[in-house]
């Protein structure tokens, strides 16, 4: 999942590679995933409205790249335009089912309280994720915590299967 608390040297050091990027924007601004990452660095630094121009940007030189359109839905939702959030969401998941796209979408309904549509999205995105193998499943911890939060927040009980993945 995106939702990541960050310190001070963590960002520190995405604004140097952002420094970097908007050096190299420069040199080649055609190049679509520089204009990601920045959107990136800024989405990860709460400057959503630079987020959402360098996410845009990046579309209009890429436009079938799924996870730009994830991060634009997160990006929107926090500037809180809900509906063209999740209108980014299901083109995301148009262009590509992915498991941390279903999970960030049914975060954005649950929080604003569609539980019966985040369920629906969770369950969507929970079927992708037990079709990966056990490194996958492991090398992202914050998605494990994540995942298990938003599965008890939608009162949808993980099997002893899934518990045990997250043991390992």
């Amino acid at each position: 999942f995106f939702f990541k608390q960050k310190t001070a040297y963590e960002i520190s050091l995405g604004l140097v590679g952002s420094e970097m990027c908007i050096r190299d924007s420069y040199l080649d601004p055609l190049e679509w995933i520089i204009s990601f990452n920045l959107g990136l660095v800024y989405l990860s630094t709460a400057q959503y409205a630079s987020a959402y121009l360098h996410f845009s940007a990046s579309l209009h030189l890429k436009p079938d790249f799924a996870n730009t359109y994830m991060y634009l839905g997160i990006t929107l939702n926090k500037m809180n335009n809900c509906q063209n959030a999740c209108a980014a969401f299901n083109k995301s998941l148009e262009l590509e089912k992915d498991h941390a796209a279903y999970f960030n979408y049914a975060i954005v309904m649950y929080n604003e309280e569609f539980i019966d549509e985040a369920k629906k999205l969770f369950l969507e995105g929970e079927k992708l994720f037990q079709e990966l193998d056990a490194d996958a499943k492991n090398s992202e911890p914050e998605l494990l915590e994540q995942r298990m939060a938003l599965g008890k927040a939608l009162g949808i009980p993980l099997s002893q299967c899934q518990l045990e993945i997250l043991s390992n």
